[in-house]
């Protein structure tokens, strides 16, 4: 069922739920005997016997042990035979396949990690959830399809669903689309059947997170047919794939193998014959002839290459698995190595994946470090917010997150003040004001503290014109490179607002990534960024990397879809994101 496509009132009575009453105990048991339970399905355990044979059955593998055995088997026979059999180009044989099928083994050992990753990433914690009639509190590992669940900001979505309400919803939903900022989501709406995953504003996700507001949805999918559980199954299912590599050296063994066949049949009859014509047929002549005729089929085979190639390969595995990089087969490796063009996603790839304050400007738009010294920019960032700290990781809204961050870098306790403020109303972020607000006691006088979009709070500002101009100027400047502005004011009373500064938020380029980058420029390689997020963002993320960002390079969907099939493969020669 295509629950997106469908009102939250239909998707209801699809799993025989009701809005206010949720699932009774008897549906409850129905539902999960019929959709399945809210855990990933275990994974079959490949014994390590199993995973050495699976290993050693590779077509490079194969070509590698038939010439160990020749080799092995003609100088068994030498050295029977006069004691001049050696067996050191055997043993190097033998270190390579050992090296090829332990280096194999290894990294399927790093893909079940990730599929355990991602199993615990779905359920498991505490959820909310209306069952026959009443509030209850289970497990999310215990939630079936129709359950009617609660959740506000901070709290982990256990399952995907559908919105049957909520108010100034956004969704974190960087772990399953990539995309850094928070996603608005709507209960009131309908899409299309064909509505890609990421336009999905109606559904919500097992293993993203609420960003902000408050929601109430009923599952839809749980386990393994929500979107995290088919991840999952992807990264644990097992392909048969078809590399170049793997196909010459298959076409190489084939032919190697009958040409050097025929050939030694061919020598060995002409050589029987010879002997039969010469009188000289003995069992010692006639084992002279079968030897070399096996010697020549060693010699045809170039067991060497394919060691080359397997010692080669394992190398590789082992660079790449130092880059975190998950390499199932061992001629994955030389697919890697063709490459010609990479196309990478931004967030979480190129970037941090975490907002942070890159700058803090004074109301007058001079940039300083000390700017936190301010006591009512502090009451600002650390009381008119709904976001937390878990260690260093925010929980909530990334960018007052990433407030709290710099705050708790330059020093200032936030969860003492957050304790010795008494708050007397508070208006949330609104995405059509583009401000909260939280009016604060502060020895007797009403103070009014506003935070948002630069465009809303600094016309509340009284400033001078030179001021405002200088002040929107920078905001500009910080926007123009891909950053997100937020400007603080406060007003006691019905006095006018004071203008109290700016903060210009980023998700920054990962430590490496410029010079990787760099690498794969002097490698004759393109690199090209796919992302969700917005063109400005993107292409200041690609001057960060020296990538071009002219009018040329930059390019939407919807600039896609205006192109013929014609003209987008020629734009393809300057696309960079």
């Amino acid at each position: 069922m295509n629950c997106h496509a469908k009102s939250a009132k239909e998707v209801l009575k699809f799993f025989s739920s009701d809005a206010q009453k949720g699932l009774d105990l008897k549906t409850v048991e129905e539902n999960r005997r019929r959709y399945g339970s809210n855990s990933l399905s275990e994974a079959k355990k490949i014994t390590l016997f199993k995973r050495i044979v699976k290993a050693l059955s590779e077509p490079m593998m194969i070509i590698l042990l038939f010439g160990l055995t020749i080799t092995f088997g003609v100088n068994i026979g030498k050295f029977i035979k006069d004691g001049s059999g050696s067996f050191y180009e055997c043993v190097g044989i033998l270190i390579a396949i050992s090296l090829s099928v332990a280096l194999t083994v290894v990294m399927e050992g790093r893909s079940e990690r990730a599929f355990e990753y991602l199993k615990k990433m779905g359920g498991g914690e505490k959820v909310r959830v209306k069952r026959g009639g009443k509030m209850v509190d289970i497990d999310g590992k215990d939630l079936v399809a129709g359950d009617v669940v609660i959740a506000e900001a901070g709290e982990k979505i256990a399952a995907d669903g559908r919105i049957i309400a909520c108010c100034e919803l956004k969704t974190d939903e960087s772990t399953l689309t990539g995309e850094s900022r928070p996603v608005s989501k709507r209960a009131d709406i309908v899409l299309k059947e064909d509505a890609p995953l990421a336009d999905r504003k109606n559904l919500v996700y097992s293993g993203t997170f609420v960003a902000e507001g408050t929601l109430e949805y009923v599952v839809t999918a749980v386990g393994d047919d929500a979107e995290i559980g088919r991840v999952a199954g992807a990264v644990g299912e097992e392909k048969s794939v078809s590399a170049p590599l793997k196909e010459k050296l298959e076409r190489l063994g084939k032919l190697v193998s009958v040409f050097g066949l025929v050939c030694a049949a061919f020598v060995f009859v002409l050589s029987l014959v010879r002997l039969i014509l010469l009188g000289e047929v003995t069992f010692d002549s006639v084992e002279d002839i079968f030897i070399e005729s096996i010697v020549l089929i060693v010699a045809a085979v170039p067991e060497g290459l394919p060691t080359t190639v397997a010692i080669s390969l394992s190398l590789n595995v082992v660079r790449l698995a130092k880059s975190n990089a998950l390499i199932k087969k061992l001629v994955a490796t030389e697919t890697i190595g063709s490459v010609s063009v990479i196309c990478s996603d931004k967030t979480g790839t190129l970037t941090m994946n975490k907002m942070l304050v890159e700058k803090l400007f004074t109301p007058d738009g001079e940039f300083k470090d000390d700017v936190f010294k301010d006591e009512n920019v502090c009451f600002n960032c650390a009381v008119n917010s709904t976001a937390r700290l878990d260690g260093d990781t925010p929980v909530g809204s990334a960018t007052e997150g990433a407030l709290l961050l710099a705050m708790q870098k330059s020093g200032v306790n936030f969860e003492e003040i957050r304790k010795g403020a008494t708050i007397i109303s508070a208006e949330p972020f609104d995405s059509f004001k583009k401000y909260s607000s939280v009016t604060v006691d502060r020895s007797g006088v009403k103070v009014e503290y506003i935070k948002g979009a630069p465009e809303v709070v600094v016309p509340l500002c009284e400033m001078t014109d030179t001021a405002r101009r200088r002040v929107l100027q920078k905001i500009e400047r910080g926007q123009s490179e891909g950053m997100r502005a937020l400007a603080f004011c406060h007003r006691s009373g019905g006095e006018t607002a004071v203008f109290d500064g700016f903060a210009l938020i980023t998700d920054r380029i990962r430590d490496g990534v410029k010079e990787a980058v760099d690498s794969c420029k002097k490698a004759g390689v393109r690199v090209m960024i796919l992302t969700g997020d917005g063109s400005v963002t993107a292409a200041a993320i690609a001057r960060g990397l020296g990538l071009g960002t002219g009018k040329d390079n930059v390019v939407t969907a919807a600039d896609i879809e205006k192109l013929s099939d014609e003209k987008l493969k020629e734009m393809l020669k300057t696309i960079t994101v």
